[in-house]
């Protein structure tokens, strides 16, 4: 951006620090939706509703139901969900932390290196987003590769599919992309009302 040029070091620290802040309040919300949509989301099928709460509560047998290749995948996808309920306490955690420690500076910030700021990681933030919307079927192949040890892929006539097919997925990723830009934009206009002009 052009207008980095014209800042002096301690505006450009400044700038790339407000950048951070911004991008840290992004993941914050992108893992606080994630965990919403995943809780929130009801089922009519009673196994479904089952599966969601073994997977997100440790409740329930679903032995009866699956394979053993479907039941490990589901015990991975348990302790996933649970090591990504701990990352987003620790996310939490860590926002107090900053508001309570840097308060003072956050607020400190002119309205005009918080817009140029915002602008930047906003452009960088949504044309991510565009490229894993593009992407999804592949991305989503990636995820699992990377983060499973066990069986992921299944045939059609499984019941796991059949249950959670990939066009479930895309409409919760598209729930958890709405639900984090409104409170992430929303949120950080309220934050600019209360920065000064200059």
């Amino acid at each position: 951006m052009f207008v980095l040029y014209l800042y002096t070091m301690k505006q450009k620290k400044e700038f790339f620090n407000i950048s951070l802040y911004v991008v840290f309040f992004f993941v914050l919300m992108l893992f606080t939706s994630t965990y919403f949509v995943i809780i929130s989301t009801h089922f009519n099928n009673p196994v479904a509703r089952l599966t969601k709460d073994y997977v997100v509560y440790g409740n329930g047998d679903i032995s009866t139901y699956y394979t053993a290749e479907e039941i490990d995948h589901l015990n991975e996808v348990k302790e996933l969900f649970g090591n990504f309920a701990d990352i987003l306490k620790y996310l939490w955690l860590s926002f107090i932390l900053v508001i309570y420690f840097f308060r003072s500076s956050l607020f400190r910030v002119s309205k005009n290196m918080f817009d140029n700021a915002f602008k930047l990681t906003s452009i960088f933030i949504i044309s991510i987003t565009l490229v894993k919307l593009i992407l999804f079927d592949n991305l989503f192949a990636l995820f699992h590769r990377l983060f499973f040890t066990t069986q992921w892929s299944f045939s059609s006539k499984s019941l796991l599919i059949q249950l959670f097919p990939m066009s479930f997925w895309m409409r919760k990723t598209f729930d958890v992309i709405v639900l984090t830009f409104a409170l992430y934009f929303v949120v950080l206009i309220l934050y600019r009302k209360r920065l000064k002009k200059k």
